[in-house]
């Protein structure tokens, strides 16, 4: 019996006009990420069928995309154990404009990079459902990083030669006064500019209370106005030119600070 790719969904994935950024998978809140096996007709969720046009059994990349839908989830529940939630619970009408938004930058209608704000410290992005929709619906291998954990091993391996198209989603982008944080987020900004991979950041920004005018004219106002132009400068003012031209490649554009809490600025 031959195999029939028009019964199974892993065809049509990456059209952006099919609702669900994890179609065809369920189980989040379980250890093991499932399959709905009725939508993969050909196969019933088992990544080879038999084709009589081949006369054997072909394997398709279902198997590879929900491995790497499953890294994600683990890594989520390692870097986020304090937020035990299904983190693909998001809003229909996020969930569509989110694929909207990739299905654009795969096809090179915007721009390889995104910047986005966050005033919420010590709380997952939204970018991890993201990178669960880059991998499963659209096939790319997105790997996710928290700043705030890195070290050597972890900068290597997200940062590694990929097979095929890649994109890299970086969160809790804070302390760029850091050198250890500023030179991570500057070898990552290199290395999706060189390998010509995706990039989106999830930056840290909370705004800051406007400060009491000083009462004296000497060391205090001189000292006030330090402090406002440190508060009122962009954290990625914080890297080199070399990196702050790189990054400004990808985004297409400058930055600015956002006013209140401004995603996607």
């Amino acid at each position: 019996m031959s195999g029939s790719t028009h019964s199974c969904v892993l065809t049509s994935l990456e059209n952006p006009l099919l609702n669900g950024l994890s179609l065809g998978l369920q189980n989040f809140d379980a250890e093991t990420v499932g399959l709905q096996s009725q939508l993969f007709g050909c196969c019933g969720g088992g990544g080879f069928a038999w084709h009589e046009s081949a006369q054997g059994y072909t394997r398709c990349r279902l198997k590879t995309r929900l491995k790497r839908v499953q890294s994600i989830v683990d890594l989520y529940r390692q870097r986020w154990p304090q937020h035990p939630r299904n983190f693909m619970q998001v809003p229909a009408s996020w969930a569509a404009q989110t694929l909207q938004e990739l299905a654009a930058v795969i096809k090179h209608d915007h721009p390889p990079a995104s910047l986005q704000y966050t005033p919420q410290r010590q709380q997952p992005s939204d970018l991890w459902a993201k990178a669960v929709a880059l991998n499963w619906r659209f096939g790319v291998e997105a790997r996710m990083l928290h700043l705030g954990h890195i070290d050597n091993a972890s900068l290597h391996a997200f940062t590694a030669e990929a097979e095929g198209p890649l994109a890299l989603l970086v969160e809790q982008v804070d302390k760029l006064w850091d050198p250890l944080y500023a030179e991570a987020l500057e070898f990552i900004i290199q290395r999706a500019y060189n390998a010509e991979a995706w990039l989106w950041i999830d930056l840290v920004y909370t705004p800051q209370a406007k400060d009491e005018p000083a009462q004296d004219l000497n060391l205090r106002a001189s000292f006030s106005r330090k402090i406002q132009k440190l508060k009122s400068a962009h954290p990625l003012d914080s890297l080199t030119p070399d990196g702050q031209s790189r990054l400004r490649s990808l985004l297409g554009r400058n930055w600015t600070l956002p006013t209140g809490v401004n995603r996607n600025a």
